[in-house]
């Protein structure tokens, strides 16, 4: 009959529902507890490396002062026999130091070792050394410990640890009274008074613990059966009674140095034994809290298992299976499409059984394979496209550099052109990829907007002015220096802003860049970035997806101005990723303004921008049609800010002013563009005050011929260096082009494309550079084994029997190894992912050039481990 009802019962739907929910919440409970305990678990399991930790670092002290004897040996008896002891010792407290878990301070004790290793190596030594491995080697040693017993959460494993370290501290200072004294017996030299009063706070240091009082302490007690076979006070004390009033009494002579030693180990063995026996207290603590969880945790999981064998049968009786469900032809279609003979196999019997979990694992493994095997081509593609594009586009520079008439002169201009188009499209696949596969990560370094972004911005003057566009850029002088952020990545999104604003922008034109603050506060400032043009504009409707990636305005957009459609897609993640968003205003016909906000952190060294401050004169004189002109607001802002006087006039009024030769100033300013007509600009040239004419870079040659009489010519955009070295008249080194000529600079490349080959040495014949040219790796390693006087190496990373990644393992090792004298290494490659110049930084590289190779990044790279070479 009771049988009946609970049959009756499970076959009742409700109860069933009530019976999985109580299951349920069981296992979620035991689960919880399981949880917990495994963390414990976990928790103890990390404590247990204490034991191991506590260990080594005793056995390191003990090496480290053992190393620390054997030196004293060997300086002073500089025997081949003591050299080869020390040797061993330095290698054996090498090994247990690589032991220890701390790896911060213990590559701090390992660069203070080696710092005191390469001493005894040139011989440069004396008793100093002992005080050395006192405070840079040993010392640290304690700190490892309070840390060890900072992340214990057991009181009595603490209190344990406080005495080890107290230990460590006796034993540490016995060491240091051993060397100290041992260093002159060997020398036989008396103690000088400074010594003498040294080696009385080590004895003032050399207190033993009291054990009678850690028994007394209710916290400690339990420690004092690990700490009786220490001897009494009076015996410790005993032990070097004798000696040191040998000492005091500079009877040192009369000391031998084997009863001295015997002394010193019979109290280093107390402290040892000592310890010892806390780490076993330390383990035995620790060994059987974790014997109580793991049973803890097995019994939780029996009960859990038991449950879910009681979910499942309940689960059963309700009636809830996986059925089995038909796959339809469209699916099938899909899947025939995407995956293998194998692959169709494997995912259909998944479906047929209706297995979800394994289905979604199967797509996510896919859709992993997919993205991996995207990297790898894109990779490879960009490799691929630019090996030959390097040849290509430095053969074309080189080309350049060559007498040319015009019309090969047009040739070498559109092989350039499409050359840098090229590039520019394979970054922009790679970039939007990368940002898609979340694998762009931002800097946060230290910069100054104001000559960061003025450089970028610089470097679109020359296109400007040949499509005869107004290109203007304001800076806020008032943006403190030194502000914190990814300068890069914001460069990158100003400079396709201003390549589309140029693009887009008919003949006389304007383009105005701006860079404003907005709010200055104590830790951060919020600038607004601005590109604004008098081009096409855009509609309603095509603003909406004008941020997608491959969209431009329309489809003529991109046939009549070219480009992919990837850049403002690129700028748009770049600035969200930056925290903000890139926002357009823009009206058909009349032109279009993008901007963006950033909220940029100040660096500890930020400040306020200082300029030396004048008060003189300055008169901007300009037609009446310009006087309310971007350029003319911009230049006026920037003279103010310098505390000059600053005046506007229009040209008649002016004229009237010349009349009273009195009111004449320091500077006058001038627009070459309304001032290009016979006996214009020529009015100016005679006045007695100083003239600065602003002009477009195509008007150079023309300008060159009034020679000494126009003192200042400011090519545009006129920006605040360019305005601040005109009233100061000193030169601005923004986009100068230098005829770079290195002397005596030798440089190795291992490159194995012979275009390539080609086309690097005579980039840097050019400089006056002597070139050694290899294939491979091995090639590398074998001329460099001949032959050291290099400068530099330039290291292609994917070349036959040897890549350069593993030449350059090779190189280093042979360099660390024999202690030779690093020779910088530099990637040479077309690999263009960001993960790439990380990867090759890791290994071992100094510097990183991708192909094609940009000339300016070759010349800031040789200048920077050449700069004692260069000669102009």
């Amino acid at each position: 009959m009771r049988g009946y009802l609970v049959m009756k019962f499970l076959k009742n739907p409700l109860f069933l529902k009530l019976y999985i929910f109580i299951v349920l919440l069981l296992i979620v409970c035991s689960c919880y507890f399981s949880f917990i305990k495994y963390n414990t678990h976990k928790i103890l399991s990390n404590n247990a490396k204490t034991v191991q930790d506590l260990k080594h670092i005793s056995k390191a002290i003990d090496s480290v002062n053992n190393e620390r004897i054997n030196t004293i040996e060997y300086i002073v008896q500089k025997g081949k026999n003591q050299y080869k002891d020390l040797i061993s010792i330095e290698k054996e407290t090498d090994k247990l130091l690589s032991y220890i878990d701390y790896p911060k301070d213990i590559v701090k004790i390992k660069n203070s070792l080696d710092f005191i290793r390469q001493k005894i190596d040139y011989e440069d030594v004396n008793s100093s050394i002992i005080y050395k491995y006192q405070t840079d080697v040993l010392s640290p040693f304690i700190y490892i410990v309070n840390s060890i017993k900072v992340k214990q959460s057991r009181q009595s494993i603490q209190d344990t640890i406080d005495v080890f370290s107290d230990l460590s501290k006796l034993k540490i200072n016995i060491e240091l009274e051993n060397a100290l004294v041992y260093y002159h017996i060997l020398q036989k030299l008396p103690f000088s008074q400074k010594e003498l009063m040294i080696y009385d706070r080590i004895i003032d240091k050399d207190k033993l613990i009291d054990v009678a009082k850690i028994a007394q302490d209710p916290k400690k007690g339990n420690l004092f059966s690990y700490l009786n076979d220490l001897p009494s006070v009076y015996d410790y004390d005993e032990i070097l009674s004798g000696f040191r009033e040998q000492i005091k009494n500079n009877n040192l002579e009369y000391i031998d140095s084997v009863a001295w030693l015997g002394a010193i180990s019979r109290k280093v063995h107390y402290v040892t034994l000592a310890q010892n026996k806390l780490i076993e207290h330390i383990s035995t603590i620790l060994n059987q809290k974790s014997d109580r969880n793991f049973y803890t945790i097995l019994i939780l999981g029996l009960i859990i298992l038991m449950l879910f064998v009681i979910l499942i049968k309940l689960i059963r009786l309700h009636g809830i299976e996986v059925k089995k469900r038909e796959i339809d032809e469209e699916t099938l279609k899909d899947i025939k499409l995407v995956f293998d003979d194998d692959e169709q196999k494997q995912l259909k019997k998944l479906i047929r059984n209706g297995h979800i979990g394994l289905i979604y694992k199967f797509l996510i493994q896919a859709i992993k394979d997919a993205n991996q095997t995207k990297d790898l081509f894109l990779a490879s593609m960009s490799h691929e496209i630019r090996t030959p594009l390097n040849g290509i586009f430095g053969f074309t520079q080189l080309l350049d550099e060559t007498p040319l008439n015009n019309e090969q002169k047009e040739y070498t201009t559109i092989i350039k052109k499409s050359s840098e188009h090229l590039i520019s499209i394979v970054n922009d696949i790679l970039d939007i990829s990368k940002i898609k596969a979340h694998k762009i990560e931002l800097e946060i370094i230290e910069f100054d907007p104001l000559e960061q972004f003025e450089i970028a911005v610089e470097s679109y003057a020359a296109k400007a002015s040949q499509a005869q566009i107004e290109f203007n850029i304001f800076i806020d002088p008032m943006i403190p220096v030194n502000l914190l952020g990814d300068p890069t990545k914001i460069s990158q999104v100003l400079v396709n802003l201003i390549s589309n604003a140029i693009k887009f922008t008919p003949v006389n034109g304007e383009v105005n860049v701006s860079i404003t603050m907005q709010e200055n506060r104590d830790k951060d400032v919020v600038l607004k970035f601005s590109v604004q043009d008098s081009g096409i504009g855009i509609s309603p409707q095509q603003q909406k997806k004008i941020f997608e990636a491959f969209s431009q305005a329309d489809i003529s957009t991109s046939r009549k101005y070219g480009g992919t459609g990837l850049g403002l897609n690129i700028s748009s993640k770049l600035i969200e990723m930056m925290g903000s968003k890139l926002e357009l205003k823009s009206e058909l016909s009349k032109g279009s303004e993008f901007f963006f906000v950033l909220n940029l952190k100040k660096s500890p060294q930020s400040a306020t921008r200082v300029i030396e401050q004048n008060s003189k004169n300055v008169f901007i004189v300009s037609s009446i049609q310009e006087q309310d002109t971007t350029l003319h607001n911009n230049l006026a802002n920037y003279i103010a800010y310098t505390g000059a006087n600053v005046f506007s006039y229009d040209e008649n009024l002016f004229k009237e002013l010349l009349k009273d030769k009195g009111m004449l100033p320091d500077f006058i300013f001038l627009d070459y563009k309304y001032n290009k007509r016979a006996g214009e600009l020529e009015q100016y040239l005679d006045l007695g005050c100083k003239v600065v004419v602003v002009a477009s870079i195509e008007h150079k040659q023309r300008l060159k011929s009034y020679g000494d009489k126009i003192d200042k010519v400011i090519y545009k955009p006129l920006n605040f260096t360019k305005t601040i070295n005109a009233l100061t008249q000193q030169n601005s080194n923004i986009n100068q082009k230098k005829n770079i000529k290195f002397q005596d600079v030798k440089v190795l490349v291992a490159e194995d494309n012979a275009i390539n080959q080609k086309l690097i040495e005579n980039i840097l014949k050019k400089m006056n550079i002597d070139v050694d040219l290899v294939s491979n790796g091995q090639e590398a390693i074998d001329t460099l084994m001949q032959n050291r006087s290099y400068d530099i190496i330039f290291m292609d990373i994917q070349m036959p029997i040897m890549g350069g990644v593993e030449a350059t393992a090779k190189i280093l090792s042979y360099e660390r190894n024999y202690r030779k004298k690093h020779i910088p290494i530099i990637a040479l490659t077309a690999n263009a992912l960001s993960e790439d110049k990380i990867k090759y930084h890791s290994i071992g590289m100094d510097g990183y050039l991708s192909k094609p190779i940009d000339l300016d990044q070759l010349h800031e790279i040789l200048i920077e481990y050449c700069e004692y070479k260069l000669v102009t």
